[in-house]
């Protein structure tokens, strides 16, 4: 063993270049395939809230009606609890925000969820300290004022005190007694910090509701946890039984509902799913393409040893021995070349965020772990066998008389060769082609009319600190936010400030819904079932936002209940529920809701980036509906960055009990919605790029061996008088047909693989004529220009030297 590795080193010695150039293209293909699957098990494998999560699953309601999948009520949820056999638990929760006072009343605004005594049972988490909610905890007439705080919240609030059970904590909801403490990591949902029971938050909105009453709002999500050896499949027969009972029992709340299951990593991933299978793709066919051009390199470097293997074997060397001998230079190789790849993959997986402008899912933490180490270094091992397979192809063939004859070893390769090199062309212009499909797809979807302007405006997210009745909450956070805004235009630079529960880019609530409809009080009702977002708004939101108003007026701060039910309706909603006249006057309202009066129509909003239709919005007033998410929009002169200072010192003058969540641009938020197509779109060029490049080495190379193998030929050719273009035409010719040989096999490939990239897609057909004729002109540019230096190379054949050796 050592013997071989002293040669190996000669021998690398001796060839420093192409043995450069093997070592970094491993690199570069290790590094991109480990990031890749880091990224693709972080999200896809590895366990997300604990170590058997793929028994959690999601539970949600379906309406028979319209077909639009909705959570699950709390008293649903309850009966579940109650009745299944197939599941070990079952909860509703609801993530939102809450303030935490700390004793000098520093305000922090925290993570937090309403969750069922079921919830936290189903992630399968234990407490690190005390306990978690029981049912007695969950229930009409308990003492709902406790709490379960995260383990990164009691070190980084409380130094990890020993006397923290029992602790009372000061929150926006009310003052809670802390009952556990859970283990470092575990944040379900959403980072969650601060754990509440959902009774505890019935009981602190005094509106009269029992738990039961709640059975018709299904805002909640859903979580479950099978109990051990029963299928999913299995749970949902049952559910489908129990919720056929629920609806016998309830016909008014659930007659027209079914439950659905869904594995839980499957719904937490199913937006991610398209674009790590587009990843995945692309990966595998760089290292395909590496494999590829290895066995290329390292047949020249066997073409170049041809009569030293045949030496060897004329002294009696056997196979054995020289298979040894090659397989230990390009192990050697391919340890150096794996090593610097999975330094060159950890680098990357930091990139990440840098390259998506958007900090991953707090779930998502991918890095290089075990199975990453493991899967790059049998990645690493097998394509360095297959590269090596072709020299030793060659060197088992050498013999004695090949020597002595001064036959040349190399010009039985040349067909191997040539199949390596449209191997190449062929594998780079299928990356090339998904390259443009996918860098076409974001420019398309970044170039969508969003129907605002997000330039200079700033979200502030805040979390107010109101409890009490819940009519005397919304008229206390409509001044709250009236002051706010008045207190925040008069600060220099800024133009005007809104606010809305959900904002474009960043929340998008729509649903299909029956709405009614009446021209007023004596016309008949109508029912439209149509997708409807519901935005609960502050008085200046479209000013700020640059929302073109179409008809009537903007919601004022004089909106109140007393004075009748109003609200603004988008284009695309008035022209579905009022063809053909205008919307302004008439009368609407979602079914359990009270009749609202249109008094405005403005133009559409695209919520979604990747919706390929503008949907229908309801704007309503806060000065009617309470609205505790309300995300202030604060447009300005110039950069928000500049005012971002002035609005935290004057919010903490004026409300300093209030958390400020985060201040974010709008640019950002709507940039951070598409970082999956943008890591694709920001890779492709990349991928690109590599693969012209390795193209047209392979092609140069097998042109410049080629050349040497025929230079004695091309001397004849000039000889006898042939013009030197002609010569430098030859291999140019022949350089051109092997190019667009290999190309208009990618080209086919692209259209056969092409649709795995669909889903990814927007705006672009996965078999696009353009993408593939650009494509295509790119590997035939590309391969003509490798073929330019050999071709001057023939055309300065000596006809001297070939008549010599003749």
């Amino acid at each position: 063993m050592l013997t071989d590795l002293r040669l190996a080193l000669r021998s690398i010695r001796r060839e420093p270049v192409v043995c450069l150039a093997v070592v970094a293209i491993l690199a570069v293909s290790i590094g991109v395939h480990a990031a890749a699957f880091a990224l693709i098990n972080a999200t896809l494998l590895r366990p997300i809230a604990d170590q058997d999560s793929e028994r959690m699953v999601v539970i949600e309601s379906v309406s028979n009606k319209t077909g639009g999948a909705y959570g699950l009520s709390v008293a649903d949820s309850d009966d579940y609890l109650e009745s299944s056999e197939t599941f070990e638990s079952i909860g509703a929760f609801e993530a939102r925000r809450d303030n935490l006072l700390l004793d000098d009343d520093t305000v922090y605004s925290v993570p937090s969820a309403m969750v069922t005594s079921g919830v936290l049972p189903s992630t399968g988490v234990q407490p690190l300290r005390g306990r978690l909610f029981g049912i007695d905890d969950d229930r009409q007439g308990a003492d709902s004022f406790k709490a379960v705080i995260s383990h990164a919240l009691w070190r980084s609030r409380f130094g990890e005190a020993d006397d923290i059970l029992d602790r009372r904590i000061r929150t926006s909801l009310g003052t809670y007694t802390v009952i556990g403490v859970l283990p470092p990591g575990f944040g379900f949902p959403d980072a969650t910090q601060i754990w509440f029971p959902y009774q505890n938050w019935i009981d602190t909105q005094d509106t009269g509701d029992t738990r039961t009453d709640q059975r018709v709002s299904r805002w909640s999500e859903g979580i479950g946890r099978l109990a051990q050896g029963v299928s999913i499949d299995q749970a949902r027969d049952e559910m489908t039984s129990l919720a056929e009972g629920m609806a016998t029992l309830h016909p008014k709340t659930n007659e027209h509902w079914r439950p659905r299951l869904t594995p839980y990593r499957e719904a937490e991933t199913a937006g991610l799913r398209p674009h790590l299978r587009s990843l995945f793709v692309l990966t595998w066919v760089f290292l395909g393409l590496a494999v590829v051009t290895l066995a290329s390199l390292q047949t020249a470097r066997g073409i170049a040893r041809a009569n030293h293997f045949g030496l060897q074997r004329a002294l009696g060397a056997q196979p054995l021995r020289l298979a040894r001998q090659l397989f230990s230079e390009t192990l050697l190789l391919a340890a150096l070349g794996g090593a610097l790849g999975l330094a060159l993959a950890s680098v990357l997986l930091r990139l990440v965020p840098a390259l998506v402008q958007q900090a991953l899912p707090p779930w998502i933490d991918p890095r290089i772990g075990w199975t990453e180490l493991a899967l790059s270094l049998t990645t690493v091992v097998v394509v360095s066998l297959l590269a090596g397979l072709a020299p030793l192809g060659l060197a088992l063939k050498r013999d004695l008389r090949s020597v002595v004859g001064q036959r040349d070893g190399a010009a039985g390769t040349s067909r191997l060769r040539r199949t390596l090199v449209v191997a190449e062309v062929a594998l780079a212009t299928l990356l090339i082609v998904g390259a443009l499909l996918l860098s076409v797809s974001f420019r398309e979807l970044s170039r969508q009319d969003p129907g605002f302007d997000p330039s200079r405006v700033a979200m502030v997210q805040l979390t107010p600190q109101f409890q009490g009745d819940y009519y005397e909450q919304t008229d206390q956070l409509a001044r709250f936010y009236e002051r706010i805004q008045q207190e925040l235009e008069a600060l220099p630079g800024v133009v005007a400030v809104g606010g809305a529960t959900h904002l474009p880019y960043l929340d998008d609530n729509r649903v299909p819904v029956t709405v009614i409809t009446r021209g007023g009080a004596t016309e008949a009702e109508q029912e439209h079932l149509t997708p409807i977002t519901t935005i609960d708004q502050a008085p200046g939101y479209f000013e700020s936002l640059g929302i073109e108003l179409l008809e009537g007026r903007d919601l004022s701060w004089t909106d109140e209940r007393e004075k009748g039910m109003v609200i603004v309706v988008s284009q695309r909603a008035a022209d579905l529920l009022f063809p053909g006249r205008s919307a302004l006057g008439q009368e609407v309202r979602i079914t359990g809701d009270a009749w609202a009066r249109i008094v405005g129509v403005v133009n559409d909003v695209r919520l979604d980036p990747r919706d390929t239709s503008y949907g229908a919005e309801f704007y309503y007033p806060i000065t009617q509906y309470k609205a505790w998410r309300l995300r202030l929009t604060v447009r300005s002169e110039t950069d928000p960055e500049v005012i971002v200072p002035a609005v935290r010192d004057k919010l903490a003058e004026i409300a300093p009990e209030t958390g400020i969540v985060e201040i974010r641009t709008l640019d950002e938020i709507m940039a951070g919605t598409l970082w999956q197509e943008r890591l694709l779109a920001t890779l492709g060029p990349f991928f690109a790029g590599v693969s012209l490049f390795l193209a047209a080495l392979g092609i140069y190379g097998l042109l410049r061996s080629e050349l040497g193998l025929r230079r004695r030929e091309f001397g004849l050719r000039a000889a006898l008088g042939a013009p030197v273009s002609s010569l430098g035409g030859l291999v140019i010719g022949h350089g051109v047909r092997l190019v667009a040989l290999g190309t208009a096999l990618g080209l086919i490939a692209a259209a056969i693989l092409g649709p795995a990239l669909s889903a990814s897609l927007f705006g672009v057909s996965s078999r696009d004529p353009l993408t593939y004729l650009v494509a295509g002109l790119v590997l035939l540019t590309g391969g003509g220009l490798a073929c330019f230096f050999p071709a001057l190379r023939a055309m300065s054949a000596d006809p001297t030297e070939a008549l010599r050796e003749t």
